[in-house]
């Protein structure tokens, strides 16, 4: 993995078009795709190759999840431990949370694309997400 968190992405945050664009309010435009699919279709081969090519973030929310879990760095840390011992997907209040605090922090960096590898898994997850990052930005 190139980056902490369980994520993958280009080395240098301004070498890319994509994490630069910006609008003239104050409101930044950033862009999210999400990739789905069966366990072994080639969603992370994809999201790598997005991340490469056009300079996307690859946020592999697995991954990200399961570096939270082995780092005990998480709020809610024992919930989010016994969800994933038990392979239950995680709620959006606790997932939620923790991508919003994650994307926002490589915004910071420079930043604007986003390939969200394996994420939603749940309708709630998406209402959430949708509610919560669209708020703060201008596009999804």
């Amino acid at each position: 993995m190139s980056d902490a968190g369980g994520l993958e992405g280009a080395s240098s945050p301004l070498s890319k078009a994509s994490r630069t664009s910006k609008t003239t309010s104050t409101q930044l435009e950033i862009d999210f795709i999400f990739v789905l699919g069966c366990p072994g279709a080639g969603k992370g081969t994809l999201c790598r190759r997005l991340a490469t090519d056009y300079g996307f973030y690859h946020l592999s929310v697995g991954d990200y999840l399961r570096e939270i879990n082995a780092s005990g760095s998480a709020p809610k840390l024992d919930a989010l431990k016994r969800l994933m011992e038990r392979q239950d997907l995680v709620p959006a209040e606790l997932l939620i949370p923790l991508l919003k605090a994650k994307i926002n922090g490589q915004v910071e960096k420079g930043f604007r694309a986003f390939v969200l590898d394996g994420f939603p898994r749940k309708t709630d997850q998406c209402i959430a997400f949708e509610r919560e990052l669209v708020k703060r930005y201008k596009r999804l």
